[in-house]
């Protein structure tokens, strides 16, 4: 049989890297957190307009200076940050350490789903550290703002909302992962008649932890993940492809994946054999907030059964062959 071709699609920015978290100021300009469209946990792979309820919050503050002149900031929540919580349409979020839009400041915020900050500079994360898990998507945006001598905040990092006097300051995170995914095909010489369905689809060899900076440079790749990422099933691959069942994020990276999966041949809906394969992937480049698909072909599964005429036997005469007719 003939081996199995692999192939790799990537798609850069892939899906939900402009959901959107909203720092909310309520009566009284305390510094609050909410969110107009939640609908997932924090354990996932945001895409499809899914955003977290719940992440990590730094920031700092620093009061107006002139021109020229060096500014000192002050941390607002810490080296350990601050944990938001919360869910639902246009709802606040609650946050464990309240702070206030004060007048004639500057601010810088940082939020991170699923990551930790290693190293904190004046209040704002400047290295990520990050274990895998497969489907815990790690989540960053910053976002700037500056108030006036009212302590109304404003500039390019800030919108307003409806039902909200003050505007707020809008995160739109981004991803510091790879997606990766499977597709499959079968060969477009396939006879109609012969189909294939395939199972126990596995990476195995994802790095299992990792650093990076929040514009997604990673380093410090260790380890491989201790199981196996495991996709779903799919059923009759038709040559225009079938997708296998979800998806998984992975450190960036050029690791070494082994990639295996069982072909099941059929010829009209019986069983025939069963093929395994294994495939490895160690000169792909995974990059910060793309997406990867492994396209694999499904061959003709042998040669075509072809026939043809050698002879025609002559007939036997036997030794009593002659018939008296009387």
């Amino acid at each position: 049989m003939k081996k199995i071709f692999i192939a790799m699609m990537a798609m850069a920015a892939f899906a939900a890297c402009a959901t959107e978290d909203t720092l909310v100021a309520p009566k009284g300009n305390a510094i609050a957190f909410g969110d107009a469209f939640v609908d997932n946990s924090t354990k996932a792979i945001y895409e499809n307009g899914t955003v977290p309820t719940q992440f990590k919050v730094w920031g700092n503050v620093a009061g107006k200076v002139a021109q020229g002149q060096a500014q000192s900031f002050v941390a607002l929540y810490g080296e350990e940050g601050a944990t938001v919580k919360g869910s639902g349409v246009e709802k606040l979020y609650t946050c464990d350490k309240i702070r206030y839009w004060t007048p004639s400041c500057d601010f810088n915020f940082a939020a991170i789903v699923n990551g930790s900050a290693k190293t904190v500079v004046n209040g704002m994360p400047t290295v990520i550290s990050y274990t895998a898990e497969g489907d815990n998507d790690l989540l960053y945006a910053s976002a700037t703002a500056a108030t006036n001598e009212q302590g109304t905040p404003s500039g390019a990092g800030t919108t307003t909302i409806e039902g909200e006097a003050t505007p707020v300051v809008a995160f739109t995170f981004k991803h510091l992962l790879s997606r990766i995914a499977f597709k499959f095909t079968v060969a477009a010489s396939l006879n109609e008649d012969y189909s294939y369905d395939v199972t126990d689809v596995k990476v195995a060899g994802a790095f299992a932890t990792g650093e990076c900076t929040p514009a997604g440079v990673w380093s410090e790749q260790k380890g491989i993940m201790v199981n196996p990422l495991t996709f779903g099933n799919v059923t009759n691959v038709a040559t225009a492809g079938s997708s296998a069942t979800g998806a998984y994020v992975i450190i960036p990276g050029t690791p070494t994946l082994t990639i295996t999966f069982n072909a099941v041949c059929k010829l009209n809906g019986d069983t025939i054999k069963t093929y395994n394969y294994t495939k490895t992937v160690d000169t792909q480049e995974f990059l910060a907030n793309n997406a990867y698909t492994f396209v694999a072909e499904l061959p003709v599964p042998g040669k075509e059964i072809k026939f043809t005429v050698v002879e025609v036997d002559g007939f036997t005469t036997p030794a009593d062959g002659n018939v008296t007719v009387q």
